[in-house]
């Protein structure tokens, strides 16, 4: 069998075992340097948890030119069920994946697991003493406003309320979104301290700075915050940076479409018809 073009169609409920799978390789078969990363990627880091990576219902997670690396070493260290699709360039897993009827995955490269590490680890979360405080901001139908980098108690946008963010850190414990309501910021890196909830048919786009601190990096869970993040309900959500979670989860659901270049989360769930696009 050709392993540069396949696809798998599972039609019954299936354990994988990736040590002798064709569409992944264990990490028993061979342990090396961890690789540099390089392009698009997706990388789960949570290194034991059962269903470290869910696709379901309809959902689908796309990575055209890029990896897929899953840390975890459970035997369903990966779940796919209900009629949801893995389409990737590449993918490396260190366990397994289970697979439920009319489920498919879909991969060019089969790349051996190797001892890789999260590559932002060691980047230091921005001090935030001295910095502004901004306490709750709340817009509304209507409002359209720019706001200043600094800390912020809670963000809250509701209808057609249009906010503009100048170029800098942002640090936020409370960001909610829904209606309609629109985000735009170059030059941004958004840091969750708390809870991030997109909801409705809102659209964060944000474009990461390319220089200082948090260069490259457009959306940051502190490694404190376990939280889930979550976009829902016809969400269009666009970061042109890296979206980083290492302790928390990302959640695209309810029809939600969610793309960015790099995505590096403790678990990651893709449910109900969402869209989580790497590119």
């Amino acid at each position: 069998m050709n392993k540069r073009a396949f696809i798998y169609v599972f039609h019954g409920l299936l354990a994988i075992n990736l040590l002798s799978s064709n569409f992944f390789i264990g990490r028993a078969q061979l342990r090396a340097e961890p690789p540099v990363l390089q392009g698009n990627a997706l990388l789960v880091l949570n290194p034991a948890k059962a269903e470290a990576l869910v696709v379901e219902n309809s959902a689908l997670l796309s990575i055209p030119s890029g990896t897929l690396q899953v840390f975890s070493s459970h035997r369903n260290a990966v779940s796919l069920r209900n009629s949801g699709k893995i389409n990737v360039d590449s993918v490396a897993l260190a366990g397994g994946v289970q697979m439920a009827p009319a489920t498919k995955a879909t991969s060019k490269n089969n790349l051996p697991w190797r001892n890789t590490a999260d590559p932002l680890a060691k980047v230091a979360e921005p001090k935030t003493e001295g910095w502004p405080a901004h306490g709750v901001v709340r817009f509304n139908a209507g409002d359209e406003t720019q706001l200043a980098p600094g800390v912020y108690e809670g963000i809250i946008l509701s209808g057609t309320a249009k906010v503009v963010l100048a170029p800098g850190i942002y640090v936020i414990n409370n960001l909610h979104m829904n209606s309609i309501a629109r985000v735009r910021g170059e030059g941004v890196t958004l840091i969750s301290t708390g809870k991030f909830q997109m909801e409705a048919s809102s659209s964060p786009e944000i474009s990461a700075p390319v220089d200082g601190d948090t260069k490259g990096i457009a959306f940051w869970q502190v490694r404190a915050n376990k939280g889930t993040t979550s976009f829902g309900a016809s969400v269009k959500a666009l970061l042109q940076g890296a979206v980083y979670l290492p302790g928390g989860t990302l959640e695209v659901k309810n029809s939600a479409k969610f793309q960015a270049p790099n995505l590096i989360a403790d678990s990651v769930k893709v449910s109900n018809s969402g869209e989580l696009l790497i590119k």
